[in-house]
């Protein structure tokens, strides 16, 4: 289940942090097409579907993923499937950890793998999955 949240649109430089709003920074973006952008944040992952407009975001506490320090977000699409994959570290909660985190169904329900890793990014050849960690390079044709 994604969360709605109101989100600060003008946040005074400096005090982001002390305010707990890690929203606003921005660590990595991905734009699937037109309308369907990415956002990995200090506070989560964020999506829009009308181009920027509107979002709804995604954290570990309200959605799964491992951690809400997003630092890479990539899509892998092949055949009729599309995959969202984000390196999630953990931030500030004791219950994150770092890892990879992925969504089959446009971030709907979120799954974690390589929990312990650090990636960095990510490629993909159809099915195989290509992560860029701290320990060298994972590959994996059945998803983590």
């Amino acid at each position: 289940m994604a969360l709605d949240f109101a989100f600060d649109l003008s946040p005074v430089a400096g005090n982001v942090v002390s305010t707990g709003n890690y929203n606003h920074r921005v660590f990595s973006v991905y734009a699937g097409d037109d309308a369907i952008i990415w956002v990995g944040t200090a506070g989560g992952i964020n999506k829009s579907t009308d181009g920027g407009i509107s979002w709804r975001k995604y954290s570990h506490r309200g959605n799964g993923i491992s951690g809400n320090f997003v630092v890479a977000l990539k899509e892998q699409v092949f055949s009729n499937h599309r995959i969202i994959w984000a390196s999630t570290v953990n931030a500030n909660d004791p219950d994150e950890t770092k890892g990879v985190s992925f969504s089959e169904d446009a971030g709907e329900t979120w799954k974690t793998t390589l929990l312990g890793e650090w990636a960095y990014n990510f490629a993909f050849k159809d099915s195989l999955v290509y992560a860029a960690t701290n320990n060298g390079i994972y590959r994996s044709s059945d998803f983590g």
